[in-house]
């Protein structure tokens, strides 16, 4: 990837996702687990997990947890000193800002 050239003079960034689907969402999911993240960041956590079902106000309660931890991501970086502004730029378009906070939520929950 070193061979990669950047355009306009900025960093080159690269988001992956994994190629081989986990064992036992085979069953569960046709997708890939980052595709599942990338449309339900709470259904992709859950199949992680293992859990099937749960209620509309535990549903409404993770959603509301989970945006407070992507508003937390977003001020921590923000705070980063040093850091690149194109970086921070991509985190101004609103697509690109939920595609990258789910990216890392895919990573985190994988970890």
């Amino acid at each position: 990837f070193k061979a990669l050239e950047a355009g306009y003079g900025q960093p080159l960034v690269c988001l992956f996702s994994p190629t081989e689907r986990l064992e036992h969402l085979q069953a569960i999911c046709d997708a890939g687990v980052f595709t599942l993240f990338l449309y339900s960041p709470l259904m992709g956590l859950a199949l992680l997990m293992g859990v099937k079902e749960f209620t509309e106000s535990v549903s409404v309660q993770c959603e509301r947890l989970l945006e407070e931890s992507f508003d937390e991501v977003l001020d921590s970086f923000h705070s980063i000193k040093g850091i690149d502004p194109s970086y921070l730029r991509f985190l101004e378009d609103d697509f690109t800002r939920t595609f990258i906070l789910r990216f890392l939520f895919c990573r985190t929950a994988l970890s």
